[in-house]
């Protein structure tokens, strides 16, 4: 939510300072705005995707290391004779 705030922010201080110093260069920023947008969108979405595959894979490993270390120790009393 914090990070929204910051975006929405940054953006309407640009405009300001934008409209403020170059109208006519602000004015084709804006134009281009929509596809700035989407493809921000697009990004967040493949890297979400990517996080989520890889905190699965984490998930995958740390279950194998688990149970290899309950194993282990399961097995140490049974190594002495």
């Amino acid at each position: 939510m914090a990070a929204l705030i910051q975006s929405f922010a940054s953006i309407g201080g640009g405009l300001v300072i934008g409209f403020i110093y170059s109208w006519q260069l602000t004015l084709v920023v804006l134009a281009f705005a929509p596809f700035m947008l989407i493809s921000g969108f697009i990004e967040m979405r493949a890297f979400a995707g990517a996080q989520g595959e890889k905190n699965k894979k984490m998930e995958d490993a740390s279950k194998v290391i688990e149970y290899t270390i309950l194993f282990k120790f399961k097995s140490l009393p049974e190594l002495r004779l």
